[in-house]
């Protein structure tokens, strides 16, 4: 009615004195509360002074301003800032010094759902008529309403859930310096309901969580790199490829740095080199060490599948062609442990060459290219694959084999980061037909 309302809020918190209970009040700060930042001071001395609230259990919120009819407006993130600045000087050290150092700006530490690479994997709303929501942010937000408990499943639920915080997150691009923040680990990039409001990739209270968390003594992420990989894995549509963590060793170079310096090793790491054609669809094949994503495939006994290899791959570290080879391995996904070393390595299954003269009479070849048929070879082994782990096809060349073993022989940092087979590779499941018409098998697999 355009009158004022501090009386009677003052009167509603005089009555709470009668409850025995505990006690507790928030407040939304808006940019026109920012501009009377000195009254808000005085307001909360009064409070803690001259009422039954406990002023130290008290927080604030940031408000976003999609609801308030346009009256009020969001604070920019320098505001923020200067807001909790202000709010430190004048408490710090005094009878409220645990309030502004803790419950007062707990919502913005990892303390809270902002924390969470999935926040539909841990919080819900639940209206009085069983629908649920993400929160009270999200509430009557069709792009936040997860079902309800007395239509759907838990499963059903819970499902939807994470699949929708996924999509919100991702209507906004992954912002690159979140990508390199070391505080990532705790922000997660913030409220994807707030970033579609606004628009933006990262949180909206993003300057004041980096200071609070440096004043909260929080460490900056030491492995922030492969937070970031795991985070994208995770949450992103990102490629995570962009974000793999390199390989780095102040002790040695790196093995990118060892095969640019030998052009012997070039071709035993080229990615452009070997192809697999399972009925009619290509798989590059990339070493498996500088691999920076897994592709695995689903082989049947009916399955046509061809091995790519361009021709001239032959000639390369070669003085006499026709005695080279197309070099195949084939390694088990079970495991075993044996050697000198007692190292845990994928069991050897076959190897299999393949002269010169019999690729050159294969009736698949291209102009630039070997094709060869080896779906007999992978059935004759049918028998031997794991079927709980991914089994390991890998092709070199007999002659560039025997160049990864001498450059292993004569470097030792080479040896240290390629002790593992470092051959173009992709890795596959090999279902029986019984397998394949198995629904359920086929999605256990």
């Amino acid at each position: 009615g355009g009158e004022g309302t501090l009386e009677r809020i003052l009167d509603n918190i005089r009555l709470l004195e009668e409850i025995p209970d505990k006690k507790k009040v928030s407040a939304t700060i808006f940019r026109e509360h920012f501009e009377q930042l000195d009254q808000i001071i005085e307001d909360i001395r009064f409070l803690d002074r001259n009422t039954c609230l406990d002023m130290n259990d008290f927080n604030f919120m940031i408000g976003f301003d999609y609801n308030s009819c346009g009256l009020l407006h969001h604070m920019s993130e320098e505001e923020q800032l200067i807001f909790y600045r202000r709010m430190h000087e004048a408490f710090d050290g005094t009878n409220l010094d645990a309030g502004v150092n803790g419950a007062w700006f707990d919502e913005f530490g990892p303390e809270y759902c902002t924390n969470c690479d999935n926040c539909g994997e841990k919080f819900f709303l639940l209206e009085r008529n069983g629908d649920i929501y993400s929160c009270v942010r999200g509430q009557k937000n069709e792009d936040f309403y997860y079902g309800n408990i007395y239509r759907d499943t838990v499963d059903t639920i819970l499902k939807t859930a994470a699949r929708k915080i996924f999509q919100n997150h991702n209507r906004q691009p992954f912002p690159e310096e979140c990508a390199r923040c070391a505080y990532l680990y705790l922000c997660k990039t913030g409220c994807p309901f707030v970033k579609n409001v606004y628009g933006s990739g990262k949180s909206y209270t993003c300057l004041l969580q980096q200071q609070m968390y440096r004043d909260r003594g929080y460490a900056p992420d030491a492995s922030a790199d492969e937070t970031t990989y795991e985070y994208v894995t995770k949450m992103r549509l990102e490629e995570p490829e962009k974000y793999l963590p390199a390989k780095t060793s102040a002790e040695y170079p790196a093995l990118e740095q060892i095969i640019a310096q030998d052009a012997k090793l070039k071709y035993i790491y080229d990615s452009g080199v070997f192809e697999l054609d399972v009925d009619g669809d290509r798989y590059p094949l990339i070493s498996q060490i500088l691999r920076k994503s897994r592709e695995i495939l689903y082989l049947t006994p009916i399955s046509t599948v061809k091995l790519r290899m361009k021709k001239h791959m032959l000639q390369e570290e070669c003085d006499y062609p026709e005695n080279n080879a197309l070099y195949l391995m084939l390694l088990s996904g079970d495991l075993v442990t044996y050697g000198d070393e007692g190292r845990t390595k994928q069991r050897h299954i076959a190897t299999h060459q393949i002269y010169k003269g019999v690729l050159d009479h294969s009736g698949d070849n291209e102009e630039e290219w070997y094709v060869y048929d080896i779906s007999g070879l992978l059935r004759e082994y049918a028998k031997e694959y794991a079927t709980g782990s991914p089994n390991n096809l890998l092709c070199t060349t007999t002659e560039l084999r025997d160049c990864h073993y001498r450059k292993q022989e004569n470097n030792a940092y080479y040896h240290i980061q390629a002790i593992n087979l470092p051959f173009q590779n992709i890795e596959f499941y090999y279902l029986t037909l019984d397998q394949k018409n198995d629904k359920e098998a086929f999605h256990e697999f």
